[in-house]
């Protein structure tokens, strides 16, 4: 539903970080970001700033985002109100005439549009997808997306290119579709700097539209303007080492306020990447614990005694316990390549999240964006471990 980038040495971004036009088509929740030493937390609302009320000519814009919102979709020209924000998106805009619809508030499709006669164009409101066309004739389709969800935690922090997550603007038209809000951007660092110092971050909304040739004729006007999103950054401490957690959502809820001890996650190896019709699964485990796996993603665990053999397409998840029943740390691997075919595919393994941060002084390593976009869509990639 966003994307979060997590270096735990030094961020150079030389290139372009971007969560523009990808907002999520989802119910907001409040996003929780980083549990402070006073006992609060920083976090992103379920609810972000309101869309521009239904508008009899202009339309209004979106408001702008405070405290971590998302920013409002604008209302179309003489039509229909603009959604309000989400925690995963920005609000999307709401679709031309009276006898258009509202955009969603749920970073949903934008307002549809409706035309009676060829005289005065209309457009739809931006959305996730943008509003339909429910008239005579054809309505101007406005382009999709709306400001997304983006998270930016690093030890370092140089920004020389630039970070987005901005609105989109809608198609032009005498009377102009609703535009969608700018998104959220929350970066983390263990520097002490202003605002002012974070270099080119940009979360507007989209801009107001409204012109045509038949201006000279009818009444026409802009729609409203996407309402801008918020960029936060907050000081932390960054912990010395992490690895991605892949605990069940039920050993997270059970056990992350008890997680006490510093533990490596199993590792788990395979015999061969090849295609087999068998592989054989080798996990090296802490010692002086409970070592358990599961074959059925965490239906039924058996305590570890030696090497497992699998004939079938797996996923292996592994789990660490103490004597009082906490999960200490938990690693899973996902095995496809068991067939009798010569098909190439790939094996993805994720490793489990140490349940406290050890010592670790050694240096850490710098991650530099190059002169290309990172994306949403690029976290989905596979990543192979040893």
């Amino acid at each position: 539903k966003g994307f979060t980038l997590y270096v735990t040495g030094k961020l150079t971004n030389n290139g372009e970080i971007t969560m523009t036009a990808k907002g999520a088509y989802a119910k907001g929740q409040d996003v929780y970001l980083w549990h402070n030493a006073d006992g609060s937390y920083e976090y992103v609302p379920a609810v972000g700033a309101l869309g521009g009320a239904n508008a009899s000519g202009v339309g209004n814009s979106g408001v702008f985002g405070n405290d971590r919102q998302t920013g409002g979709g604008g209302s179309a020209y003489g039509g229909k109100a603009g959604g309000s924000g989400t925690s995963y998106s920005g609000g999307t805009g709401g679709g031309g005439a009276s006898s258009g619809t509202a955009g969603s508030s749920e970073g949903g499709a934008g307002g549809n549009c409706y035309l009676s006669s060829t005289g005065s164009s209309q457009s739809s409101g931006v959305g996730n997808p943008s509003g339909a066309s429910i008239g005579n004739f054809s309505c101007r389709i406005s382009p999709n997306g709306t400001g997304g969800l983006l998270v930016i935690y690093a030890d370092g922090y140089d920004n020389s290119g630039i970070i987005t997550s901005e609105g989109i603007t809608a198609a032009n038209s005498t009377y102009g579709g609703g535009s969608s809000g700018g998104g959220s951007i929350n970066i983390f660092t263990n520097q002490n700097v202003s605002i002012e110092q974070l270099g080119t971050v940009s979360l507007k909304g989209g801009d107001a539209v409204g012109t045509g040739k038949y201006c000279s004729v009818y009444p026409c006007g802009n729609g409203g303007a996407g309402g801008s999103g918020t960029v936060t950054h907050t000081q932390i401490a960054m912990p010395t080492q992490s690895i991605q957690s892949t605990l069940t959502v039920n050993e997270v809820a059970e056990n992350v306020s008890s997680i006490v001890q510093s533990i490596l996650p199993p590792s788990i190896k395979i015999d061969t990447v090849e295609n087999t019709t068998t592989k054989k699964i080798d996990i090296t485990y802490a010692e002086g614990y409970i070592n358990e796996y599961s074959l059925d993603l965490g239906k039924t665990w058996q305590i570890h005694t030696g090497t497992i053999t699998v004939d079938k397409p797996t996923t292996v998840i592994t789990r660490i316990i103490n004597g009082e029943g906490e999960v200490l740390s938990s690693s899973s691997l996902t095995i496809t390549t068991i067939d009798n075919t010569d098909s190439e595919v790939s094996e993805e393994e994720s490793t489990g999240t140490e349940t406290t941060q050890p010592d670790n002084t050694e240096e850490q390593p710098e991650v530099t964006v190059n002169e290309e976009s990172i994306t949403k869509e690029e976290t989905e990639e596979g990543v192979e471990n040893e």
